[in-house]
């Protein structure tokens, strides 16, 4: 009698363990589908970064057209980023 008890609890235990990593499984696979449907969406976007260091959206629908702005854009943060690891590089040989 006890020892149907314990392979009862153990089969049990298989068949939850097994339902739960097959639930796993079924999340993933739909998460990863809207994700890949997310970002598939976000590249047909351009975003420059302004000033400030904040991505705004382009506007215009044709990618051409924005190139131009996102050169400078591109132009501009290397150049920021650019000074800045030249400033470090002098405070550090300053020491």
């Amino acid at each position: 009698m006890m020892i149907k008890n314990i392979e009862s609890k153990i089969r049990l235990a298989t068949l939850i363990s097994i339902g739960s990593f097959i639930l796993c499984a079924v999340v993933v696979a739909i998460v990863s589908f809207f994700a890949y449907g997310y970002v598939r969406d976000s590249r047909k976007s351009i975003y420059i970064l302004d000033p400030s260091g904040t991505p705004v959206m382009a506007k215009q629908t044709d990618v051409q057209l924005n190139r131009a702005a996102e050169y400078r854009a591109h132009i501009a943060k290397f150049h920021s980023l650019f000074s800045r690891s030249y400033r470090m590089i002098n405070l550090l040989n300053t020491r």
